[in-house]
C-alpha cells in the first residue's frame, strides 16, 4: 500500500495544539483521516455513534502515535436529539477544525423517531442542524468545518414538493438528492461568509458501499465490491482531499476533489460546481423549505 506522508509533509502544515472534530471517524475516509491528523500532531476529537468503535480506532491510534491527544464524543445523525446533545458537551472546546465523513448510503428506507426518512435526516437535515449550530462559534474560534459532498449530487433534480425523494425508488439517485440537498444549503451559508469547505473525495470503496451495511445484492457483495477496491482510489488517496481542504482556502462555488478523469481518481486540487447549485434562488427556496420543517418540529 503506498504511503501518502510525503505529499502530506509537502502540502500540510502541523496541528499541534489544534483541535479537530472528525465526525464518522470510524469509517474508511474517516479512520484514514485521523491518522494524517495523528501524523500532523493533532488534538483528535473522534466523533462516532459506536462507543465501542470508537475507542478501538483511538487505541489503534495512540499504538501508531503514542504522545497525541484523543478524545471520544458520542453522536448519532439520525437523532436530533443526539445532534442537540452533543452540541451542549462540546459548547466550551475551542474548535480549529470540525470535519464530517458521515453519511448512509442504501440503508433500508426507514423513518426515524423523528419521523424523517433515514437518508434525508443523516446526509442532510440533522447534519444541517449541526452545522447551523456550531457555524457561528467555529467562526468565531476563527476556525473551518469541512465536510464531504458527493459527485452524485449532479443525480437528478430537487422536488421540493417531495423534499424527501419518498418517490424515487433507485438508491444512488435518492442519495444523490440529499447529497445535493447538503450542497446547496451549505452554499448558501459559504456566501454569507460562513467558513465551510466542501469535498468530493472521488470514487473509493469505502464503508458506504459495504454489502454489511447496505441492503446490496449477493451479487454486488461478491463481485462489485471486491472489484471496486482494485480499481478505484484506495480511502488513504481519497483522504488527501480533505487534508487538501484544511490547508487551503476554497472560494465560493468550489469545491476540493480529484484532478483526474471525471473527477473519479487522482491528486486533490480546487474546481467549480456546477452552475445548478450556484442559483441563488434555488439555495433561499431550500433554505425557506428547512426553517419551514424547523418549525414545525419545534
Amino acid at each position: 500500500m503506498k504511503n501518502y506522508t510525503k505529499w502530506i509533509d509537502k502540502h500540510c502544515s502541523s496541528l499541534k495544539d489544534k483541535n479537530i472534530f472528525v465526525l464518522g471517524a470510524t469509517g474508511s475516509l474517516g479512520e484514514e483521516t485521523c491518522s494524517y491528523l495523528s501524523y500532523l500532531n493533532g488534538n483528535v476529537y473522534i466523533v462516532v455513534r459506536s462507543e465501542n468503535k470508537g475507542l478501538k480506532l483511538i487505541q489503534e491510534l495512540k499504538n501508531k502515535y503514542p504522545s497525541n491527544n484523543y478524545y471520544l464524543k458520542l453522536l448519532d445523525l439520525s437523532s436530533i436529539d443526539s445532534v442537540y446533545s452533543f452540541v451542549e458537551d462540546i459548547k466550551n472546546i475551542h474548535i480549529d477544525y470540525f470535519i464530517s465523513c458521515a453519511g448512509v448510503y442504501h440503508l433500508e428506507r426507514v423513518r426515524t423517531k423523528d419521523n424523517m426518512e433515514i437518508h434525508f435526516a443523516t446526509n442532510y437535515y440533522n447534519q444541517v442542524k449541526l452545522i447551523e449550530l456550531l457555524k457561528d462559534k467555529i467562526k468565531e474560534d476563527k476556525g473551518k468545518i469541512i465536510v464531504l459532498g458527493s459527485i452524485s449530487y449532479r443525480f437528478g433534480k430537487i422536488d421540493f414538493s417531495d423534499i424527501e425523494a419518498l418517490k424515487v425508488k433507485n438508491q444512488t439517485v435518492m442519495y444523490g438528492k440529499t447529497k445535493r440537498l447538503f450542497i446547496i444549503h451549505l452554499l448558501s451559508l459559504i456566501r454569507k461568509g460562513y467558513p465551510i469547505t466542501i469535498v468530493h473525495p472521488g470514487v473509493s470503496a469505502t464503508g458506504l458501499f459495504s454489502p454489511k451495511k447496505g441492503k446490496f445484492s449477493a451479487f454486488f457483495g461478491k463481485l462489485i465490491f471486491p472489484l471496486m477496491k482494485v480499481i478505484f482510489m484506495h480511502p488513504k488517496k481519497s483522504a488527501l482531499n480533505l487534508m487538501y481542504a484544511l490547508n487551503h482556502e476554497v472560494e465560493y462555488s468550489y469545491q476540493v476533489g480529484p484532478r483526474g478523469l471525471f473527477r473519479i481518481w487522482g491528486y486533490p486540487i480546487k474546481y467549480k460546481f456546477h452552475k445548478s447549485v450556484l442559483k441563488i434562488d434555488t439555495q433561499e427556496k431550500l433554505v425557506s423549505i428547512y426553517n419551514s420543517l424547523n418549525k414545525e418540529r419545534n
